[in-house]
């Protein structure tokens, strides 16, 4: 059996303990990858809970939503308050859309295809606003809520 000499025995070490830093290195980023999607749902949640408050606390707002989702045309000025408050919510979505993987956003998708498809309001904000947005996350948008529209 061949002895290994000081040189081979430090190259050795040096080596293992490269793989250990591999190693360590990526159970780090798994775990900085977790914490970074429970932060994005914190959020999302605390978006949650904010947009239902201010429809529970403001009768003017809630009386919208519920005019237009009941078919009533709403007037200019509510239409664009409307769209405004559901524009909200997109720019909270974009925001989780740069830090969590496609595959955790699929549910707030089908949210938000559910509000588009029956809300002129967000279809027109929709319009005039997804210029000033990151065109990854209106791509993503388009091929995942809106349908292109």
């Amino acid at each position: 059996m061949k002895k290994l000499d000081f040189s081979q025995t430090v190259g050795l070490l040096a080596n293992l303990g490269v793989i250990a830093g591999i190693v360590f290195l990526g159970i780090e980023l798994r775990q900085n990858n977790a914490l970074m999607a429970e932060e994005a749902q914190r959020e999302r949640a605390a978006s949650l809970r904010e947009s239902f408050m201010m429809m529970a606390e403001n009768g003017e707002l809630a009386a919208m939503y519920l005019n237009e989702r009941n078919g009533a045309e709403l007037s200019e000025l509510e239409r664009y308050r409307l769209g405004h408050w559901m524009m909200r919510g997109v720019i909270g979505y974009q925001t989780s859309f740069r830090q969590l993987p496609p595959e955790a956003l699929g549910p707030w998708a089908n949210g938000f295809r559910r509000e588009f498809e029956r809300s002129p309001s967000f279809q027109e904000s929709w319009q005039w606003y997804k210029g000033t947005l990151d065109p990854a996350f209106v791509q993503y948008m388009e091929e995942n809520v809106t349908g292109g529209r």
